[in-house]
């Protein structure tokens, strides 16, 4: 049987997310934003709305990778 993590699983709110980190609302979305209009190369990775009117949701794990790419990036920022 195989198994997976809960932090693969878990999926959260972006309201959520903003209570998690400290990140605003804003600045979460916008990473979502560039996932989507860059076709998954950056930003940060969601699960779209299951239907119309619904709310995207973020997998821990995909928080988690994100986070450490702001601090990666953040080494080369003068």
């Amino acid at each position: 049987m195989l198994r997976t993590a809960n932090e693969e699983v878990e999926v959260m709110s972006i309201a959520k997310a903003v209570k998690l980190t400290g990140i605003g609302k804003a600045k979460i979305s916008a990473a979502m934003d560039k996932y989507q209009a860059s076709r998954g190369r950056i930003g940060l990775a969601f699960i779209p709305a299951a239907n119309e009117g619904g709310f995207r949701r973020i997998r821990r794990s995909s928080l988690r990778a994100w986070l450490e790419r702001l601090e990666r990036e953040a080494i080369y920022v003068g």
